[in-house]
């Protein structure tokens, strides 16, 4: 089997890490087969790849979005500024990936794939390359598109539905984004595969509770995530009585730190990025607040490592939590501030009998090798001669 990859960026984020572990998974249960990966610019991901024997080309390409929050700058100085922002990013994106397909169909044609794979809704070029040579097309949707959350608009709806409806196959990191597409695009031929992540809880020690307790958000810091909320949660008089702790842990821009120094928060502390070991080992329970959430990798991570989660009923946050077995979920922040209540006198017995099943819950539901097979087994029932 001879799989083309296409990434949308060449980042480190949460789209490009399931992407490599879902390589290492099909590699490793087919070593047989074929893999090259194509990102559109050289970036971070690059020693990543190279640490993780991933081959890899970078063959230049621009994705088929733009972003709200940039938009807005430009809304603000002038609607007709906007425009002309508007009209020549698409234009500018389109003329040029005209021109770079030529080198993309060269590359293919040589390579010569049974699939092309694309790993984002962002990235246009894997599925013009798919089209014209008529190859199978699968497009494994990441985001959620056209909503002021997420804040990634189409540049071209038509051209959208065009490839939207004829990819091979949809798979979806959730029911929740799979329901948002039905509703916004309409059925295709999809499935829903959960990210796998590749986190050894072996290399955790055994869980004992932090004094005082450690809660913690990890990620990207913007609007989507919405740490600010729960930061300000931790600044009342009711959580801050309660001597716990909260962990900011992720790229925060200097406008952000500025604003977190004028909070004067004693018990809320910022990281910045950490390696993944260094960040679950400070914690006794992840938060996530966000919003619209596609997936939530660093829910499925913190559960990997034994930390038991507490997350806002959005998106698909509630898919990924058993009441009371892996974590918690809450409707808003009354009921968020009753748990961090309910758990700051937890013992540590109970909590080390949550941080186990947390471990079970993620290695039954994202382990990387059977997600993998997963995979292999919908592209092979959709070509059983590779």
């Amino acid at each position: 089997m001879r799989i083309l990859f296409y990434a949308h960026s060449s980042t480190l984020y949460g789209a490009n890490r399931s992407l490599m572990e879902l390589i290492l998974g099909m590699k490793e249960y087919d070593p047989e087969i074929n893999i090259i990966l194509i990102l559109p610019e050289k970036g971070i991901i690059e020693p990543e790849l190279n640490k993780k024997n991933i081959p890899y080309k970078v063959v230049h390409h621009f994705n088929w979005f733009y972003n709200k929050a940039f938009g807005d700058k430009w809304k603000k100085k002038s609607p007709v500024l906007f425009k002309l922002w508007r009209w020549r990013n698409k234009w500018m994106k389109l003329f040029y990936n005209r021109w770079a397909v030529r080198k993309h169909l060269k590359y293919a044609k040589q390579f010569s794939p049974d699939f092309i794979y694309v790993n984002s809704s962002l990235n246009p070029m894997g599925l013009i390359v798919a089209k014209k040579l008529n190859a199978k097309c699968i497009w494994h949707h990441r985001e959620t598109l056209n909503d002021d959350v997420y804040g990634f608009y189409t540049e071209n709806i038509t051209k959208f539905l065009k490839y939207y409806n004829s990819a091979d196959l949809h798979f979806f990191p959730s029911q929740f984004l799979k329901r948002n597409y039905f509703g916004q695009f309409g059925q295709v031929n999809s499935k829903v595969v959960y990210n796998s992540i590749l986190l050894d809880a072996e290399n955790f020690s055994k869980r004992k509770l932090h004094k005082p307790l450690c809660f913690g958000i990890v990620g990207r810091i913007n609007d989507q995530k919405n740490q600010k909320e729960i930061i300000r949660l931790f600044k009342t008089p009711e959580v801050e009585r309660l001597s716990v702790e909260l962990h900011i842990i992720g790229h925060g821009d200097e406008q952000f730190q500025e604003w977190l120094r004028k909070q004067k928060i004693p018990n809320v502390i910022f990281h910045n990025f950490l390696d993944r070991r260094e960040i679950y080992e400070k914690l006794d329970f992840l938060i996530s607040n966000a919003r619209y959430e596609a997936f939530g990798r660093t829910v499925a991570e913190a559960n990997c490592a034994g930390i038991p989660v507490i997350v806002r009923s959005s998106g698909a946050l509630p898919e990924l939590v058993q009441e009371g077995y892996n974590g918690y979920i809450y409707k808003d922040l009354s009921e968020l501030k009753s748990i961090i209540n309910k758990l700051n006198v937890l013992e540590d017995e109970e909590y080390q009998e949550l941080s186990e099943k947390s471990i079970l819950y993620a290695n039954k539901k994202y382990n990387y090798l059977s997600i993998a097979g997963k995979v292999y087994g919908e592209l092979k029932f959709l070509n059983p001669t590779v």
